[in-house]
Parts: structure tokens; C-alpha cells; sequence
């Protein structure tokens, strides 16, 4: 198994579950909030989230 991606609704437990499975299985944990939303809240364009959706694409391999 190289990737996991876990999706649910707000106040789910989506990031309890995904710190305890990279502990167990080790695979890096990547939040896509962080990509998508700057330090102050605003949205970055679809070109800027491909580019940084695509360095940590490329660090699975």
C-alpha cells in the first residue's frame, strides 16, 4: 500500500484516523487543507494547488 486518501464531513475523526494510521503503517501524512488555504485563510488558485499537489505527488515514488 503506497496512499491512502481519507474523506468525511467536518467533526468526523478524519485527522485522529489518519495520524494513527501513518503511525502504524508509516506512509506519509499530507493534509490537503494545508495546500489549499494559506496562513491567512485565503484559497490559492487551481494552477499553485497542482504544482504543490504535484511535489508531493512525486515524493511517493
Amino acid at each position: 500500500m503506497k496512499r491512502v486518501i481519507v474523506i468525511g464531513c467536518p467533526g468526523a475523526g478524519k485527522s485522529t484516523f489518519v495520524r494513527k494510521l501513518a503511525a502504524n503503517t508509516r506512509l506519509p501524512l499530507h493534509y490537503l487543507d494545508m495546500i489549499w488555504h494559506r496562513a491567512d485563510r485565503i484559497v490559492i488558485g487551481c494552477d499553485e494547488f497542482d504544482r504543490k499537489y504535484g511535489k508531493i505527488e512525486n515524493l511517493d515514488e
